[in-house]
């Protein structure tokens, strides 16, 4: 076992036992990047137990939280590597390497130039001559174009007026805050005049940008991705499904993996309406599987 001084915060036995007989090999330790984000006491311990999971995976000790210049005001421990998992995309190449940062094996994370590159802004483009911030690519949205809705970024209410008002001409338009997580904050305009007022509603806009795409009304959302850990790789793809939050609001409530032995990739996929590939268990996994009016919550048809 572990010395007691190097175990400091395990989550449960099969942390404990994936780090028997290990020696303290390297730490990982989770990293408050920005107080104002992601700092609630739910997500800060959501990002522990993440952390001593990952220690116990990496067979690493769990340092606990550490702050900009190390835990409790010491410094950072440099006699074995260590392994950070910071609460929020840490900006700033200089901010990183101060960490100690200086490949994808030191966090479990991103790095990136400039705030609005961690956001949804980057996948559309400004519509006409709009505000763009510092170095803005003009060449990132136009490649990612067939993976999108139709839509605009804007840094200024004024341009986001205009791309809302040029996109109204298709139908309704959901407003995007590019900082809201989980489908908080999100509105839809009908109209120009209600474009206007929930645009005023939106915060940092000139700061940190805000989205304006097509509103889709029984969306079908997969996630895709991949994480890297060391020296393991996984990728995965899902359906999102919504959940009600304590508001009573629809937000998203994580996905379900595709599990092949259940239903099919058709079936998760299909076009609306086509009965051919409706899954043969009962349940739904998407909002197509559901009749108008209705969304897939928690494998339910549920009325809107």
């Amino acid at each position: 076992m572990l010395p007691t001084s190097c175990v400091n915060e395990v989550v449960n036995e099969s942390v404990l036992a994936a780090m028997a007989g290990a020696a303290c090999a390297g730490h990982v330790a989770d990293w408050n990047v920005d107080g104002a984000h992601y700092a609630s006491a739910h997500e800060r311990a959501t990002r522990r137990a993440h952390a001593a999971r990952l220690a116990g995976l990496k067979g690493y000790a769990y340092l606990g939280e550490v702050g900009e210049i190390g835990r409790r005001g010491e410094a950072l421990p440099t006699s074995v590597p260590l392994y950070l998992v910071p609460s929020d995309t840490v900006v700033g190449c200089e901010r990183a390497r101060s960490m100690g940062i200086r490949s994808v094996n030191d966090l479990f994370g991103g790095v990136v130039p400039f705030d609005y590159v961690a956001t949804k802004a980057i996948s559309h483009p400004l519509h006409g001559h709009a505000v763009a911030p510092d170095h803005w690519s003009t060449s990132f949205a136009p490649r990612v174009r067939q993976s999108v809705l139709d839509g605009y970024s804007a840094f200024s209410e004024a341009d986001a007026r205009r791309a809302g008002r040029w996109l109204l001409r298709g139908g309704d338009v959901r407003i995007k805050p590019v900082r809201a997580t989980g489908g908080c904050g999100q509105s839809v305009a009908s109209d120009a005049d209600a474009l206007d007022r929930l645009l005023e509603q939106v915060p940092g806009i000139a700061t940190d940008g805000v989205v304006l795409e097509r509103n889709l009304r029984a969306p079908r959302t997969l996630s895709v991705g991949q994480v890297t850990v060391g020296d393991l790789r996984v990728s995965y793809y899902g359906l999102q499904r919504l959940t009600r939050n304590h508001k009573g609001e629809y937000v998203y409530g994580g996905s379900d993996r595709f599990d092949k032995s259940r239903s099919t990739f058709t079936e998760h996929t299909k076009e609306a309406g086509d009965e051919s590939s409706k899954p043969s268990d009962g349940k739904c996994y998407a909002n197509s599987d559901c009749p108008e009016n209705y969304i897939c919550d928690n494998k339910q048809c549920v009325k809107l």
